[in-house]
């Protein structure tokens, strides 16, 4: 029987990335576990010289940790991978993120920025290493601790605007306008009383166009483009404001005619400005142009004497022509999806075809261009987070299903990526559930994960409860809008499939069950998710036991492999022998 493999992955990063290594990643595997046994056994004592810099910052439930550390006598001939670890007290070390690598200098400034998601005691250290010599060097690991000086209180996301524009420059206040003169008025010359004057000689006078007032400015916009869908599948749109409504449909009808700027006619805040932006950003799946998915795309104008809005400008990925080709084609593929198996009359039906066909025919990569939109998964067979969750929102939209974006971040043993995350939440007969595209890609580089599991649909994260997908992650401070409560577990992928496990179920009678019901069924796999941590942990501690101990008639078990999920207590056995 094969060893169980632990498939994981983090953040923003799909299981295909996190399995891909650079030679200076297992460099630096090899060596996190050498140095996990010299501080866990040994007792190291030959470290660098002084300690890493540390200034924190409580942020609500956060800390914000700044940490250095300078590095001196380096070789300016070498190559160095340098970088910092942390973890809970009494756990093994964790990379904060992927090495810095380093060459013709004698002395380098290593910085980072760390997230900690909950008080308690870290171990932090700093290592580097030569390239073509990997022997690792840190310093002595150093003890934080880390304890709320406030209570943390949810409070409204801070006044800034750094995703619509990536380098976050302060707005140029546009010169107050010049007032227009008012031109003199010619005199009328008086007629003599002795001529009538004719009709014809009276001067014509034009009424002047008069400019709408603010309420009078639709509250959706006009463009086609906005009638791709229904407009009751949107989500964050019917949070907004009448006004914010407004300033939304502009700068949409502005997107939509491939306007470089658009001079506003109602009278916005910069508040406003913000949220119509983030429902843009987050909301608006079918706009396929849009430059880059941080938001550096959009800037505006404002006049210095009232801070108001006075104009906004755009920045897009494509030419109209393009934009235009491009859509079409997408739309041809979604219309598609209706003459795909299983296809059927219920919403879920729907989504399980359109959820399983993007994840089979995509690969994650988040360098590429257009990754970040819903074109990348439909047409060019790549996408990262956000490009899996915009292509499978814009097919749900477009069959009748409400659904949203959710941004967040995602951690591990408190330790926050610093990847953010994006995915979907679907509304099924009323209620509300996450899925994740993104993170059940069963596409894998490892050469020990077999082809055969590659094409099975595990899927841990289909239509999950609140209980279920944040248990490691939450929800982004810079959401500005309420997301979805998800409660139910109506259509959890596997109690749709009869395998999820009740609360309370024997452990060893559960695998057999499983173990039956897959040699009746002719296949060699099964998968089991169970609704209690501890029932999952008991099968997890005595699986190989209740494998061996497994009969049906005559025929036995006759070994495996396996895999599991532990945050979402999933185990997967494949490549079952039967004798």
């Amino acid at each position: 029987m094969n060893s169980p493999s632990f498939w994981g992955n983090g953040g923003g990063i799909s299981p295909r990335t996190a399995r891909r290594l650079t030679l200076a990643g297992v460099v630096l595997a090899v060596l996190m576990i050498a140095l996990t046994l010299v501080f866990f056994v040994s007792g190291k004592t030959d470290y660098l010289d002084g300690q890493v810099n540390v200034r924190q910052q409580q942020e609500d439930s956060r800390f914000k940790l700044n940490v250095s550390y300078k590095l001196e006598q380096l070789q300016p001939s070498l190559a160095y991978a340098a970088g910092f670890m942390i973890s809970p007290e009494g756990e093994l070390p964790v990379a904060v993120s992927d090495p810095v690598f380093i060459t013709g200098v004698t002395s380098y400034q290593l910085q980072e920025e760390i997230t900690i998601m909950q008080e308690g005691n870290y171990r932090l250290l700093m290592y580097y290493y030569p390239l073509t010599d990997p022997v690792m060097r840190t310093t002595k690991p150093q003890l934080l601790q880390l304890r709320y000086t406030v209570t943390p209180q949810v409070t409204p996301p801070p006044d800034e605007t750094q995703w619509y524009d990536a380098s976050t420059p302060t707005p140029s206040p546009s010169p107050p306008p010049t007032p227009t003169p008012t031109p003199t008025p010619t005199p009328t010359p008086t007629p003599s009383p002795r001529q009538t004057p004719k009709v014809s000689d009276l001067p014509t006078v034009v009424p002047a166009t008069p400019t709408p007032s603010p309420s009078a400015l639709p509250t959706a916009p006009s463009a086609a483009l906005f009638s791709t869908y229904p407009l009751n599948t949107r989500y964050y749109y019917f949070q907004m404001t009448d006004n914010e409504k407004r300033l939304f449909s502009e700068m949409y009808d502005a997107m939509a005619a491939f306007a470089s700027s658009v001079e506003l006619k109602g009278s916005y805040t910069q508040e406003e400005f913000k949220r119509a932006s983030f429902v843009l950003e987050f909301d608006c799946p079918e706009i396929l142009y849009q430059a880059s998915e941080d938001g550096a795309r959009i800037s505006y104008h404002y006049w210095s004497s009232t801070g108001k809005l006075s104009s906004v400008e755009f920045v897009y990925s494509m030419t109209k022509a393009e934009a235009d080709r491009t859509f079409n084609q997408v739309m041809d593929k979604i219309r598609s999806m209706q003459r795909q198996p299983g296809f059927g009359a219920t919403d879920f039906s729907k989504q399980y075809t359109i959820y399983k066909y993007l994840i089979q025919n995509n690969y994650y990569d988040k360098e590429k261009d257009f990754c970040a939109m819903a074109n990348s998964a439909w047409l060019l067979g790549y996408s990262k987070c956000s490009g899996y969750t915009r292509a499978l929102n814009l097919a749900l939209r477009y069959y009748g299903i409400q659904c949203c974006e959710i941004w967040g971040d995602t951690y591990d043993n408190g330790v926050i990526s610093p990847i953010s995350h994006l995915w979907t939440g679907i509304k099924l007969d009323g209620s509300w559930y996450h899925c994740d595209a993104t993170w059940d890609d069963p596409i894998s580089d490892d050469p020990n994960y077999d082809p055969f599991a590659r094409s099975v649909p595990v899927l841990p994260y289909l239509n999950l409860n609140d209980d279920r997908m944040m248990r490691a992650r939450s929800i982004h401070p810079n959401v500005i809008f309420d997301v979805p409560t998800c409660w139910n577990t109506q259509y959890n992928y596997y109690k749709t499939i009869g395998a999820l496990i009740p609360a309370g179920s024997d452990a060893k009678t559960s695998v057999h069950n499983a173990l039956t019901k897959a040699y009746q069924n002719g296949d060699n796999f099964f998968a089991m998710s169970f609704e209690s941590a501890r029932d999952y942990q008991t099968v997890m501690a005595s699986l190989v036991e209740y494998l061996k101990s497994w009969r049906y008639g005559s025929t036995r078990y006759n070994g495996c492999s396996w895999t599991y999920k532990a945050e979402a207590n999933l185990l997967y056995v494949y490549n079952i022998g039967f004798r």
